[in-house]
């Protein structure tokens, strides 16, 4: 028979390992309970006794091409994003950025709680939809931070999804350039009626006839006074 002074260590030890597990628990990405396609939830324990959880920021997959944030009571978040080179389109729609994380604020984890932070996530046709990462940084009332970016076999590892995400089929923006307009006729034109000046060409044209007429009409006006002047001579008639 066992005696209880030696269950006795063996109870402790058990209790010792239990307590163990639970203060090591680990940021953990799983579906949405009843939620549709790609409704994840993002659970952060808090494993302080002293501070609470202020702050929760995800990293989201680089393939990740569509992000939505449901309405989390108390909290507020925020999207950091960066340009996507090449621009891509998404069921019709041009998207030119890239969100990169969501970071919660404003609320609180206290004691041994958890929260389940909530996103909608889809990723591009032809890319991974299991197995992705989900790293996290987690910040407590004072002052300590713990990122939960590790691998798998680290203290502190970041969130895998095991389950498939939704794809949505992607195609390269295509850009056309605008038409160029040739200058060639319109240059030739502006060089055959421009003048030196900067004038009207129709006013030069004007300007030329009227000086024409003018000097036809002072020809004239000569040639009548030398006819009075010189008369012909008389003709003999014999």
């Amino acid at each position: 028979m066992i005696s209880i002074q030696r269950i006795a260590p063996l109870v402790a030890a058990i209790s010792l390992l239990a307590g163990a597990v639970t203060a090591t628990a680990h940021v953990e990405v799983t579906p949405a309970p009843g939620g549709s396609a790609g409704e994840i939830i993002v659970s952060v324990p808090n494993e302080s006794s002293t501070a609470d959880t202020i702050s929760v920021a995800v990293r989201l997959p680089d393939n990740v091409v569509r992000v939505g944030v449901p309405t989390l009571a108390g909290w507020t978040h925020t999207e950091q994003t960066v340009p996507r080179t090449p621009p891509i389109r998404v069921g019709g729609v041009d998207v030119n950025t890239r969100v990169t994380t969501v970071t919660w604020t404003g609320g609180r984890i206290h004691g041994d709680k958890e929260i389940g932070f909530p996103l909608r996530v889809a990723v591009a046709h032809g890319t991974a939809r299991t197995g992705l990462a989900f790293p996290a940084v987690q910040r407590y009332s004072d002052g300590k931070v713990v990122r939960w970016i590790g691998g798998p076999s680290s203290d502190t590892p970041a969130g895998v999804l095991e389950v498939a995400l939704p794809a949505l089929v992607t195609a390269a923006v295509t850009t056309t350039a605008p038409a160029t307009t040739s200058t060639t006729a319109t240059s030739t034109l502006t060089a055959a009626t421009s003048t030196k000046d900067g004038g009207n060409p129709a006013g030069v044209i004007f300007a030329i006839v009227g000086a024409a007429i003018a000097i036809g009409g002072i020809a004239a006006i000569v040639r009548a006074r030398r006819t009075k002047s010189n008369p012909d001579p008389p003709v003999s008639r014999g």
